[in-house]
């Protein structure tokens, strides 16, 4: 949640990022781009609005007559997971959308803010390598 406190490991590259590769519409024309911007809309989602938009909830009745919710990452959603894994690591995003869906489920944090943070960390990290590099 540091990022969101503008309080981010870093912030000030963030800012800096944030305004060289994300336009103020649509698309990035970078994969880096694109990737920072997926990771901030997730992490704007999660503490905006309780991951609500992110995880569908849907009941259903099971062959015993019981009701079951199930949960799962929304069609809309889903390519911004993919380019987060593209840039940054797959296991990392599946772990990631795990606890976002354990989230919704329990309404507890789990250790979900520290995640992102750590994610958001992992994403600018691999962004000032690429433009050293």
């Amino acid at each position: 949640m540091k990022y969101w406190n503008e309080k981010g490991k870093y912030q000030k590259l963030y800012k800096k990022y944030w305004k060289a590769l994300v336009p103020p519409e649509g698309v990035a024309f970078t994969v880096e781009g694109n990737a920072l911007r997926a990771i901030s809309h997730i992490y704007y989602d999660v503490f905006n609005n309780g991951a609500g938009n992110i995880v569908n909830e849907s009941e259903d009745w099971d062959d015993w007559g019981d009701l079951v919710t199930e949960y799962e990452i929304d069609r809309f959603w889903k390519p911004k997971f993919y380019e987060l894994g593209d840039f940054i690591s797959y296991t990392h995003v599946e772990n990631l959308k795990r606890m976002i869906i354990n989230y919704v489920q329990s309404d507890s944090d789990g250790g979900l803010a520290d995640e992102l943070d750590k994610t958001m960390d992992m994403v600018i990290e691999k962004i000032e390598v690429n433009a050293v590099a």
